[in-house]
């Protein structure tokens, strides 16, 4: 939620005693600043200045006046302020809003900088959810950024980079003003954090919100079958995801429906940013375009295809999986890999014959 309102230091006291209405302001918009708190206590000639966060000192300074004030990580401080010693006072004033279309679009255009491994928007605004979705799919297939997009309820995407939680928070709007999509906070988290060998497949929800699983086994199938990220009720208080799956149901020769498992995704997405990178530190502009260079580089990758195995990322790779060629231009080279992504079990199909 980007904020709408800076707190800022309130009223210190009476003029009379030196204090005016602005020592500073939060760095950042939002709620949040209003739990800092700014502490002048007079030293001698100097004043020492300290920063508190949720009552945690997070920076001290001591000044003969506001002019020589540092900005800190939180606080923008005001040069012209009159300091005189205080107890404390929080800021206050600041509030979050609903960000605007421009906002979202900035955010976008300013992600594209940045590395990373998942992204989440928490907006119900269908408009806002089409635009990430199409965003994503834009650097997925045209740039070669790979990432994956949280939404809420969004299966219509069914593309393999969106996943859409489908289960709301009971009593939306709390705790903490989080709304009914609060869950994308969590499934952000985790799936950016998963190792490439691992899945969120039965993981045990462990946050704090109350997760609503008012969802019959049968409604289950029926959204887990639409491209829906699910959590559901096991029985025992726990709270644990149904299948790491995304949007995608839609399922082609090049995109069957291994695609639609966030475990194989993160293989692939790993091969190709791995490979990348590789590429652009140790050969891009450095290695000649011959057999020799080629041959390092096909080396390279075989490498790092042996660690993804012992790892059990993928399985049965052999070194001829592997081409490195000429391409058709004087700098071009032409990667071919064929790989086995490995992905957790999640289905049980048993036969008992009694004799």
């Amino acid at each position: 939620m980007l904020g709408r309102e800076w707190p800022i230091s309130s009223d210190w006291g009476p003029a009379g005693r030196g204090l005016i209405r602005l020592l500073g302001r939060a760095r950042h918009l939002g709620s949040l600043g209003n739990q800092i708190t700014l502490v002048v206590t007079r030293s001698g000639e100097n004043f020492a200045v300290e920063t508190l966060v949720d009552g945690v000192g997070v920076d001290s300074q001591t000044v003969g006046g506001a002019v020589e004030l540092q900005d800190n990580d939180f606080v923008l401080f005001d040069p012209e302020a009159v300091l005189g010693a205080t107890a404390g006072m929080p800021l206050t004033g600041g509030s979050d809003g609903a960000p605007t279309m421009e906002e979202y679009s900035r955010f976008l255009d300013l992600s594209e900088g940045v590395r990373f491994n998942t992204m989440g928007c928490l907006s119900t605004d269908e408009v806002v959810k089409t635009m990430f979705a199409r965003h994503t799919k834009r650097m997925r297939e045209e740039v070669g950024v790979k990432f994956q997009c949280v939404l809420y309820r969004y299966t219509q995407a069914d593309y393999e980079g969106v996943i859409s939680v489908e289960n709301s928070i009971v009593g939306a709007e709390s705790p903490g003003g989080l709304p009914e999509s609060g869950l994308v906070y969590w499934v952000v988290g985790m799936s950016a954090g998963c190792a490439v060998n691992r899945s969120l497949t039965n993981r045990r929800y462990g946050g704090e919100l109350q997760v609503d699983t008012a969802y019959t086994t049968r409604d289950l199938e029926r959204k887990l079958r639409g491209g829906g990220f699910l959590f559901h009720g096991a029985g025992n208080g726990d709270v644990r995801v149904v299948e790491d799956v995304n949007t995608l149901t839609t399922y082609a020769l090049d995109r069957s429906e291994d695609f639609s498992l966030n475990q194989i995704i993160r293989v692939l997405d790993q091969v190709a940013t791995d490979i990348a990178l590789l590429f652009a530190t140790r050969y891009l502009g450095i290695i000649p375009n011959d057999n020799a260079g080629r041959l390092g580089l096909w080396s390279d990758i075989v490498s790092h295809h042996r660690r993804l195995e012992t790892i059990q990322a993928i399985e049965d790779f052999e070194a001829q999986d592997v081409t490195v060629e000429a391409g058709e231009t004087k700098r071009g080279v032409v990667v071919t890999d064929r790989i086995r992504p490995v992905a957790a079990m999640s289905q049980l199909y048993m036969t008992v014959v009694v004799q």
